[in-house]
């Protein structure tokens, strides 16, 4: 089995876990253990952070074979021991004190108004988290910034027609780190891997920085963060109706049956995202295709990319097939050579930003992607193509 493989299997046996003990949980009814009706400030607080406690333990062994023991098994660069605790506790640590006063807000405002200013509440907040996503991001795993000139990659977005938007370039132990664009929609800042810089050859830098940059100046970003938004908002409100018998807002169980609902709607919206998302892929391919460049050329800057993520789409795809929101790169380059693209209203990525924002809800299925098993620089900004 390859190690693209063994990731896989153990990613799909980890989210299979959570979705079972997450129905689990909602069947048995055991957020009733927890305070029903608002209770002492200290009792609440207490609940909320056994609760993170009792999940991180239970991403704890995915976490741990999928930094530690996988990669040592297969030779790709396990990190030591003792660093891997290091950037796992921290990385836990900053998950648990969001998911905390999300959920303290949360109740504050659903034992103080009503059903409407709750939802509103939860919008605003996942609002809040896309504006401060690039500090999570380095909270959760450091991910220090370093310095490159960016001059000629600014030039050769300028001859083919684009703007060189913001850019961050930051260091990243983990090959699979792809950054992403970060920031509220209209004042985008582009987070690159200095991996990039040392490991792709200039013109396919360009390549795959011209990418986030159509993605930004087409508006898939900006369509892509609101589809995640009113998806989990979405999610919130049905988890609401669905559960009314036994949701009280203001209460810890109130807050935390509504994580659980929360957490099965992100698997059901993420597969639903799967198609509109390699949609999305494909009409980016397309537009880039007035670069110019060679269909060798973009082959070349794709599987440059792929191989960096350990091939994890054309291995996930081989398994799970139109379900996957990655297309390879063999159907990536077929799609090139249809015609015509017309104006684009795809939304870019918007599955997987999802399950970052889902952080406000409690949603516990927000790190499991098989990539982001134990790698916390993927916590807060999944892979993207």
């Amino acid at each position: 089995m390859t190690y693209a493989r063994a990731r896989l299997w153990l990613g799909m046996s980890g989210m299979a876990s959570l979705i079972g003990l997450t129905l689990l949980a909602l069947l048995l009814r055991l957020p009733a253990l927890l305070p029903t009706q608002p209770t002492h400030f200290s009792l609440e607080l207490q609940s909320l952070l056994l609760v993170a406690l009792v999940y991180a333990l239970i991403q704890l062994p995915f976490d741990l074979f999928g930094a530690a023991i996988l990669p040592h098994e297969y030779g790709d660069n396990p990190p030591a021991f003792l660093d891997f605790w290091l950037k796992w506790g921290r990385g836990v640590a900053v998950q648990s004190v969001i998911f905390v006063l999300a959920a303290l807000v949360l109740m504050f405002v659903g034992r103080s108004l009503s059903f409407l200013p709750f939802v509103f509440t939860a919008g605003l907040l996942m609002f809040l988290l896309v504006l401060v996503q690039k500090n999570v991001a380095q909270w959760v795993a450091g991910l220090p910034l370093v310095s490159h000139d960016l001059t000629p990659q600014a030039a050769q977005l300028d001859q083919w027609g684009l703007n060189l938007p913001d850019i961050l370039v930051v260091e990243s132990e983990t090959r699979a780190f792809t950054g992403g664009i970060v920031g509220l929609p209209g004042s985008d800042e582009v987070i690159v891997p200095a991996g990039w810089f040392r490991d792709l050859s200039p013109d396919v830098l360009a390549f795959h920085l011209a990418r986030r940059a159509e993605a930004i100046q087409a508006g898939g970003r900006r369509r892509g963060v609101w589809v995640a938004l009113i998806l989990n908002l979405i999610g919130l409100v049905l988890t609401s109706i669905l559960l009314a018998d036994r949701i009280h807002l203001g209460s810890v169980s109130g807050v935390v049956t509504i994580g659980l609902g929360m957490t099965v709607w992100s698997f059901i919206a993420i597969v639903a995202m799967a198609r509109p998302t390699r949609a999305a892929i494909h009409t980016l391919d397309r537009y880039l295709g007035v670069l110019g460049l060679e269909t060798s050329q973009v082959e070349t800057a794709l599987s440059a990319l792929e191989d960096r993520q350990g091939d994890e789409a054309a291995t996930t795809y081989a398994l799970l097939g139109e379900s996957y929101d990655t297309p390879t790169v063999p159907a990536r380059l077929a799609a090139l050579g249809e015609s015509g693209f017309g104006t684009d209203r795809t939304a870019w990525h918007a599955g997987r930003t999802l399950l970052y924002l889902s952080w406000v809800g409690m949603g516990f299925l927000g790190r499991a992607l098989p990539a982001q098993l134990g790698r916390p620089e993927l916590w807060a900004l999944p892979p993207v193509e």
